[in-house]
């Protein structure tokens, strides 16, 4: 058919038309329900918010009471906050994100942690008298209180380079104060000597009171506690101790003879181990249904094999100024780093003594005085 210049223009026209279409600013593109979901409010990439999501979540970040209905805004923030949720979940499944080994290990926790809450069988067996009694008697060492006796000591301290003659002379004062602590005076009012005399800081204002101590006790010196122990009658004293770190005199103050808890006592604490303990049981009886049907085997000798190489314990680290510090870092074929690290730890130890103002020159005066040394 052969085309006339009129409808060579009706062509031109038509593609001009079309053009022109194009080029307006297109407005924002509606939403197009998904097929597969009855009533969608977004849809971003493959997942769907449904109206029953969205309202699940609007109850969640607006819970009752509410005196007025929700606004256009707050429904967009919620909305705008979810997208913004999948968009970025999705451009993370894209790039394979969630695919890395340690969140995949997060995943999996997760998930065992949920099923465990969902599907872990609770344990709402009642713990009767009968069982309490019965664990009671079944662990009857658990209860069992052994003989103790609570002191009083007084401590002449002896310094631990102290001559054989410096030593004597502290023992024969605490033998001195040892029988005077056995007048009638000295037993009605130990705490005044021990005010007076004691070296130890712990207990000198406290009347000498140690606390309660029973065998195994380590909070007093194996030989101080020992003699307190052997001690019966309240007011007691045994004869002087000598430690490394001085002389002691230990007086009695009370005694506990060997007993067992009652149950009166410790029924709460059975009854709560009882219940711990029908847990544990249903959750081995758990585990043991849900190994059913895996195949699970384990290489023992390999499991054997794996060891971790050994660490060395963290050393913490020095105070400023500590002369150790200087020490250890010098060498020593170098006398003039041990005297410029002595030299510094004096004028350390001035300043921490308050000093107000240091000669420069000090720290060469010093580092001679020890070259004299």
């Amino acid at each position: 058919m052969k085309r006339t210049s009129r409808d060579y223009l009706r062509i031109c026209l038509f593609i001009a038309c079309l053009g022109g279409v194009s080029c307006q600013k297109q407005p924002r593109a509606e939403f197009t329900p998904n097929p597969t979901n009855s009533n969608p409010v977004a849809i971003i990439g493959e997942a769907v918010i449904t109206a029953d999501m969205l309202r699940a979540q609007l109850q969640q970040r607006f819970p009752p009471p509410r005196n007025q209905p929700l606004s256009l805004e707050q429904k967009q923030a919620v909305l705008d906050t979810w997208i913004r949720t999948e968009s970025l979940y999705a451009r993370a499944r894209a790039t394979g994100f969630d695919q890395s080994p340690e969140l995949q290990t997060q995943i999996k926790n997760l998930v065992v942690t949920r099923f465990l809450e969902n599907r872990l069988p609770g344990t709402s067996v009642e713990v009767t008298d009968e069982a309490v009694a019965a664990w009671y008697q079944t662990n009857q060492a658990r209860f069992a209180q052994p003989a103790s006796a609570r002191g009083a000591i007084l401590l002449i301290a002896v310094p631990a380079n102290a001559s054989a003659d410096k030593r004597a002379e502290a023992r024969q004062r605490a033998e001195a104060i040892w029988n005077e602590a056995r007048t009638p005076a000295g037993e009605t009012d130990f705490s005044r000597l021990v005010a007076r005399f004691s070296d130890d800081q712990a207990s000198r204002y406290r009347g000498g009171d140690v606390g309660w101590h029973s065998a195994g006790s380590t909070s007093l010196h194996h030989a101080v506690r020992d003699a307190l122990l052997a001690l019966e009658r309240e007011t007691d004293m045994a004869p002087l101790v000598e430690t490394e770190r001085g002389f002691y005199i230990v007086k009695l103050l009370e005694r506990r003879a060997a007993a067992h808890q009652p149950l009166a006592q410790v029924q709460k604490t059975i009854r709560y181990e009882v219940s711990r303990e029908y847990t544990r049981q249903a959750e081995r009886a758990f585990y043991d249904q849900l190994k059913q049907g895996l195949n699970i085997r384990i290489n023992q000798e390999l499991l054997e094999s794996i060891n971790l190489p050994p660490t060395a314990p963290a050393t913490p680290p020095g105070l400023p100024g500590v002369r150790t510090a200087h020490l250890r870092n010098a060498s020593p074929t170098d006398p003039g780093q041990v005297h410029f690290g002595v030299a510094n730890a004096r004028l350390h130890d001035r300043l921490r003594n308050g000093a107000q103002a240091i000669d420069p020159s000090q720290t060469h005066s010093g580092a001679a005085d020890v070259r004299r040394q």
